[in-house]
């Protein structure tokens, strides 16, 4: 009988997370805070921390996330944070989750389903605002605007930007600001949005210092619950745990070289994707990753050898590549310091 291997493990301390979760709710007070489920493959364990932290929904971009997540959850808020494909456009309408799209050229087919189906869809719109990524630049939403009798089954409730992740120059400010403009002159031409989503965890600076606009009513939070950092500076914020989430991988060649020890150890970019890793220990370098190898050394001699373990901290990227790879085993560790281990596919709530 086949037993999976120990390592790579990803541990993911569900304590932490709720922790994580309860600081970022009470700091955004008059603002909806929902958690992206994303970064840990829709995992139910995380989504329930994030719960228990306070969020008032979950957000994801992939289908069979989200569905897991409403089998978890029958009766939360659910936000599909991407556009879906035409093929998963019945399903995403069935999950009775709100959607969001970024191309007009979707409506007919989403209105047609809905109208198949007897049922009525709610939609944020994705507003391009200077991060070169999905969305409608603010003219052409404020057409679609002046023209959304054209889609009964449809009800348009919010606007939505990102910003921070694909190097743009716009602050998370100026696109928050352009959302907002955006919404106060939609209500001029009668079209009431409840929702502005003024962003992502690159927003925390301005919630911390209170600086976010008032029109503004919601964020989507993921990489700031998971990993306790900001991502309009990629630091650590202050005040969260940044260890919540950690790798552990086996040494698999333990050498001296140029003076400094070198460990190969058993993780690489088909465990990370484009994603990168820290070792905890401050005394390692990340120097080099391969397909299959994550090279660290150290001018310290740490005594470690073939079949120890380091730990490593993953960036965002790394830890959605992780938490999704059939490679990598995962731990969940609850409030009580108790351990679970989910298996491959099953992102089930305990």
């Amino acid at each position: 009988m086949f037993q999976q291997q120990r390592y790579p493990l990803l541990t993911i301390d569900l304590g932490k997370i709720r922790d994580n979760t309860k600081y970022a709710i009470s700091t955004a007070t008059d603002l909806e805070v929902f958690g992206v489920t994303k970064g840990c493959a829709g995992a139910g364990p995380v989504a329930q921390a994030m719960i228990d932290g306070g969020v008032a929904g979950l957000a994801d971009s992939r289908l069979l996330n989200l569905q897991n997540l409403r089998k978890c959850f029958p009766d939360l808020q659910l936000l599909s944070l991407r556009q879906p494909m035409i093929g998963e456009i019945r399903e995403i309408v069935d999950l009775g989750a709100n959607m969001m799209i970024s191309d007009p050229a979707i409506l007919p087919k989403l209105t047609a389903i809905c109208d198949r189906l007897g049922r009525r869809q709610k939609v944020l719109v994705m507003i391009e605002v200077g991060d070169d990524r999905e969305g409608l630049a603010p003219k052409d939403f404020l057409a679609l605007a002046a023209n959304i009798k054209k889609w009964p089954a449809l009800d348009f409730v919010g606007i939505a930007a990102n910003v921070g992740c694909c190097g743009s120059q716009t602050t998370s400010l100026a696109a928050i600001e352009i959302l907002c403009d955006l919404a106060n002159k939609s209500r001029s031409m009668g079209v009431n949005l409840d929702i502005v989503s003024a962003g992502n965890s690159s927003c925390w600076k301005l919630l911390k210092a209170g600086s976010i606009p008032r029109s503004a009513n919601q964020l989507r939070l993921g990489e700031l619950l998971l990993l306790g950092n900001e991502t309009e500076t990629n630091k650590p914020a202050v005040g969260f745990h940044q260890n919540a989430c950690l790798l552990e991988a086996e040494v698999l060649e333990a050498s001296v070289k140029q003076g400094e020890q070198q460990l190969i150890v058993a993780a690489g970019c088909q465990d990370i994707g484009r994603g990168s890793l820290k070792p905890l220990n401050k005394k390692m370098q990340l120097t080099r990753t391969t397909s299959d190898h994550a090279v660290l050394k150290s001018e310290t001699n740490l005594n470690l050898n073939v079949g120890d373990v380091v730990t490593l901290i993953p960036s965002y990227f790394a830890l959605q590549s992780l938490s999704a790879s059939p490679h990598v085993r995962r731990d969940f560790i609850g409030y009580n310091n108790e351990r679970v281990q989910l298996a491959i596919g099953n992102n089930q709530v305990f």
